[in-house]
């Protein structure tokens, strides 16, 4: 059987939550952010986008550079059932 990425969304929050999911740099200091932390994030997107009404197939442009937080938007945006549309933060408009 295979697994899905929604599965693996789910399967995040039961991880250890001594494990650090991501490690990112806030004020200098390295912060760890755990699994249920980061599952917690991509349910709230998910919401948010579902309460702006985003419907199964509807796109959704996330223009970041490489962040945790666009990590979160692409598995918010594939739980809600959208469809994730990348755009670098430094293409251009012909791009």
């Amino acid at each position: 059987m295979s697994t899905t990425i929604g599965t693996m969304i789910l399967q995040m929050k039961q991880r250890p939550s001594d494990k650090a999911a991501v490690k990112i740099k806030e004020r200098g200091q390295w912060k760890n952010i755990s699994w249920r932390e980061y599952y917690d994030a991509v349910v709230t997107a998910s919401a948010a986008f579902t309460s702006v009404g985003l419907k199964v197939g509807d796109p959704v442009a996330v223009m970041s550079n490489t962040r945790w937080e666009w990590a979160v938007c692409d598995l918010a945006v594939i739980g809600s059932k959208g469809l994730v549309v990348p755009i670098y933060q430094n293409s251009t408009s012909e791009e």
